[in-house]
């Protein structure tokens, strides 16, 4: 009797206070739902709730949780333990908590070697099936047997687990006897998710295949589930044009609104003459692209990096006062953050991705179009350089004349070794400063250098520091002065040094001129010198040398 009072006067609350006291209670977790057979529930994670179990290991690594990952085992899931009693109140209670359970939880469907696994989602109702808002499905798990992300390739096996990467799941291929039987159980599960209703479910589909064949096989089911919401596809486990575009398609598909597919059928569509327009509102329109600063990436991938005169998209800052560089995503590509969909590391489509993508592609619609991308290109991104000079050369010397003209923001990123041994180098550091000023309008150029804070810890491990320290200097002042004698009338200039950061604003001024302060800056200002960053008592911290005199 108690608690059937209990119950109604929960149900007496507003439904937003309700949802809030079933997420206190654990009702609504952070980590993604694994979906098991009753058979397997207990398996590898601990005792939870039939038939559903968890992992949420890796992806709370990604989100910047506490990291539990110990080596040698897997620990059980950080969110309490599922409410089971509030399904046992009364039927009322029962059905709201199944909505929310099914609903606001994300849930995850896995087959690994053989459909047992797609099998274990015939254990929940119709209603719990109607009720999904968030699914990820993986027919076969890449590198990790247990579908992890993260391995060690030296070492063969997982970084998250002890799983041999060997035991992981091959390519999925139409034709071979065990991916057949994957293929017929993902074909009916499929039809078990027709009746969830349109423009509801967020699917992200993870299956790497052998070929664009298989491909189609493996996606074609999609079209006997309602209109997903979004959807997310990965079929390669390295980028590949053809996959990509099979999924980029079918998801578009899968998630059009009924109306649109009629209008692009109807033959009263017509489309957009875009070159139509004047050029200053086509050059803002493709501003919003990832060729201009408005598109939609993460600021750290404002930089375009080249690495010995070759366009690494796959790369990120680590800092804006360094020169470190990281392999990184954006890890919005994924709403479980289980596994990474990015597009600029596998056959993959996802509308949530906000690494930096260059649609290069538009170069080949027209003449015009392609003038128009090389504007915005080249006139609003930051051109980042780190390695050879001579590569680097080599790469703006293959830029059309035009678009080196539209250059505005040009940095270099020093490496310790080019450093260290500057007189093999300063040979094509001067070399690259005469093509850009010969070939740049280097009076609107920002240029900026960011020395290699290796620099620093060579110099501590050196037994003759002082020595270390005068070779380091001389190499700073012999490249400044480079940029003194090829005559580049910059519009601004920014200089990070990892040794003697009282020395920028000096060489910064030797530069530019006596008035020149780079924190206020002609047109791009500074945000701060180093020695601004860092207390004088820091060890990195070094004032202007001794031996110092006026260039």
């Amino acid at each position: 009797m108690a608690s059937s009072a209990s119950s109604q006067s929960l149900l007496c609350l507003p439904f937003d206070t309700r949802k809030r006291i079933y997420a206190f209670a654990g009702l609504i977790r952070e980590c993604p739902v694994t979906i098991v057979p009753s058979s397997q529930a207990n398996l590898f994670y601990g005792p939870r709730p039939l038939p559903l179990n968890h992992a949420c290991a890796f992806e709370y690594r990604q989100q910047g949780k506490p990291d539990r990952v110990s080596r040698g085992h897997v620990p059980d899931c950080l969110c309490p333990e599922f409410p089971k009693q509030l399904m046992l109140a009364c039927k009322a209670l029962h059905q709201e908590v199944q909505k929310v359970l099914y609903g606001d939880n994300k849930f995850v469907l896995c087959a690994h070697g053989d459909p047992g696994g797609l099998g274990a989602l015939k254990t929940l109702s119709k209603d719990a099936i109607c009720s999904l808002r968030y699914l990820l499905v993986r027919l076969n798990n890449w590198p990790c047997p247990r579908g992890h992300s993260r391995a060690n390739l030296k070492m063969n096996r997982c970084q998250i687990c002890p799983s041999s990467i060997s035991q992981s799941d091959p390519e999925l291929s139409a034709g071979d006897s065990a991916s057949e039987l994957i293929l017929k159980e993902w074909e009916a599960i499929c039809q078990s998710l027709s009746c969830i209703p349109p423009g509801r479910l967020q699917l992200e589909f993870i299956c790497d295949v052998d070929n664009a064949d298989t491909a189609r096989r493996v996606l074609q089911p999609l079209d006997s589930v309602p209109r997903l919401k979004e959807c997310i596809i990965r079929l390669g486990r390295k980028r590949d044009h053809t996959l990509q575009s099979i999924a980029t398609e079918t998801a578009t598909r899968v998630t059009a609104e009924t109306a649109t597919r009629v209008a692009a059928e109807s033959s009263e569509y017509k489309p957009f003459h875009y070159l139509g327009l004047p050029q200053e509102v086509r050059l803002r329109i493709l501003w919003y692209t990832n060729l201009g600063m408005g598109g939609s990436f993460l600021p750290s991938q404002k930089s375009l990096h080249i690495v010995n005169g070759k366009l690494d998209q796959r790369f990120a800052f680590s800092g804006m006062h360094t020169s470190n560089t990281v392999r990184s995503c954006c890890l919005q590509c994924s709403f479980t953050k289980l596994h990474c969909s990015c597009p600029l590391k596998y056959a993959a489509y996802s509308p949530y991705c906000q690494c930096r993508s260059l649609p290069l592609e538009l170069r080949h619609v027209s003449r015009q179009m392609a003038q128009d991308a090389s504007e915005v290109l080249y006139s609003m991104k930051i051109f980042r350089f780190r390695g050879s000079f001579s590569d680097t050369k080599n790469m703006l010397s293959m830029i059309p004349g035009e678009s080196l003209k539209q250059l505005k923001r040009i940095e270099f990123d020093l490496d310790t070794m080019q450093t260290l041994h500057w007189d093999k180098h300063k040979a094509d550091w001067r070399d690259l400063l005469l093509f850009i000023s010969t070939h740049c309008d280097h009076t609107r150029l920002h240029l900026k250098i960011t020395g290699d804070p290796g620099d620093y810890e060579v110099v501590q491990e050196t037994e003759e520091v002082k020595e270390a320290m005068v070779d380091f200097y001389a190499a700073y002042v012999d490249l400044i002065r480079a940029i003194k004698e090829a005559g580049l009338g910059l519009q601004d200039f920014h200089l990070f040094l990892p040794l003697f950061f009282d020395l920028e604003p000096v060489l910064e001024r030797y530069v530019m001129g006596p008035d020149y302060d780079s924190k206020n800056g002609n047109r791009y200002s500074k945000a701060a010198h180093s020695a601004e960053l860092y207390p004088h008592v820091h060890p990195y911290y070094k004032s202007i040398p001794d031996w110092h005199k006026d260039l």
